[in-house]
């Protein structure tokens, strides 16, 4: 009986809340994806699932009916741990703390970074959260939208810049993909002349409305955003901006490049003017891997962590597995099995070894062909990787509760979580 049939109550729907935040902060994290750690030992409970993030070596990630060990021990789900983030004191640092070895600027610099690490956590947590409202195909297909409309609003930017009128080229482009905007806007600007706005902002609100209506009004606008800007098409679109913005400010082209031509542009982009990040180092992994086959490897990786993710789901810690998935171990990966004694006990050890598996080919053909921080990125950021993990969670706790008469096969177990999402009313 799959999860998404099971009735909800109020303290589920908490617990779901709070495990957005929770899988927030480990997404933060680096992923790994051919190295995991073993699990340490003496460790059973229902709910420990080993997840494959990397953790440092002082916090521990069992989750155990939505508690976690991290700095300082056990914290409930209802409050979970940001104690490594330092609180915010009033205003953004002056009269905070009168003197740090003398340098007041000092501390007005590092409490108001520490008030932007706290926006920037909160607007994450709230994406993700809004992210459970919708089928995550559906939040996919949305987001990239409008990374599309994004990259042609950077175009018009670009361009509206430095031009006081718009070349026949992008008004032309503008009535055809939006018709209607330029007349909305001229007449704006003629009834409220002394609120000007640019351009492509009122751009941006004109496509948000009108393209994006429905998750603004169901409330998962915001993870369509968070989505968009993990995309590394918009972090291309937003170097070349850059680049463009800085060349034209010396000298200002003759000719403008076509929406078509600033397209293919940002796919050309390699590099990014910040060097090193982790972006950085994915995009320009991406000239070293044909995107068919970043998108087959990254499809395959994600599912077979969802079949990690099922047999934990439906199995007991130190219980032998269940007839059916020895069948389906056997089917999918005869070598896993070929070492272990009739009847297998499923342990955290065997989550970790299952994962290594799936991912040795890939992620050693990855390695040695220089596109590993690519394939990194993109399963990091995926949102059918997220579900999994939600579903996964929502079964243990549902299912504790609630024991199903049988628990799904594979199939019917990733039908559902592909499907899986919280009513709007919640």
């Amino acid at each position: 009986m799959p999860a998404t049939t099971l009735p909800t109550d109020e303290r589920t729907l908490a617990a779901l809340r709070a495990h957005a935040r929770v899988v927030e902060q480990i997404l933060n994290s680096v992923p790994i994806l051919d190295g995991v750690p073993r699990a340490p030992s003496g460790t059973a409970s229902r709910h420990k699932l080993p997840l494959v993030f990397s953790i440092p070596d002082h916090t521990i990630w069992f989750p155990s009916k939505l508690s976690r060990m991290f700095l300082g021990g056990c914290r409930d789900a209802a409050n979970p741990p940001f104690g490594s983030f330092p609180r915010i004191h009033g205003g953004f640092g002056v009269g905070t703390v009168r003197r740090f070895w003398g340098h007041r600027s000092f501390m007005a610099r590092t409490d108001f970074q520490k008030l932007l690490v706290h926006l920037k956590l909160d607007t994450k947590q709230k994406a993700l959260q809004q992210g459970l409202l919708v089928p995550w195909r559906r939040l996919e297909e949305a987001a990239s939208a409008y990374v599309e409309s994004h990259i042609f609003i950077l175009w018009v930017r670009a361009i509206a810049e430095v031009r006081e009128e718009l070349p026949e080229v992008v008004a032309s482009t503008l009535e055809s993909r939006y018709p209607g905007f330029l007349d909305e806007h001229l007449r704006e600007r003629e009834q409220r002349p002394r609120q000007q706005r640019f351009l492509w902002h009122s751009l941006e609100e004109w496509i948000a409305v009108r393209k994006f209506a429905d998750a603004k009004t169901q409330g998962w606008f915001e993870a369509v955003m968070y989505y968009a800007y993990k995309d590394l098409r918009t972090e291309k679109a937003w170097a070349l901006w850059e680049h463009t913005k800085d060349a034209s400010s010396r000298r200002p082209p003759s000719i403008w490049p076509t929406l078509e031509e600033w397209t293919s542009n940002v796919m050309a982009t390699a590099i990014l003017t910040r060097r090193g990040t982790e972006t950085a180092r994915a995009i320009e992994a991406l000239q070293k891997v044909e995107a068919a086959r970043l998108r087959r490897a990254v499809a395959e990786l994600v599912e077979w962590r969802a079949f990690a993710l099922w047999i934990d789901s439906i199995s007991q810690p130190n219980r032998p597995l269940e007839d059916h998935i020895l069948s389906e171990l056997r089917a999918r990966c005869p070598s896993f099995l070929a070492d272990v004694d009739c009847g297998p006990l499923w342990r955290e050890s065997m989550f970790f070894r299952l994962i290594r598996l799936g991912d040795a080919a890939w992620c050693s053909a990855a390695r040695a062909e220089k596109w590993y921080s690519a394939l990194h990125y993109d399963i990091t950021h995926h949102p059918r990787y997220h579900r999994l993990i939600h579903y996964n969670q929502r079964c243990h706790d549902e299912w504790d509760r609630v024991h199903p008469i049988c628990y799904p096969s594979f199939p019917e177990w990733l039908r559902a979580a592909d499907e899986y999402f919280l009513p709007q009313d919640t």
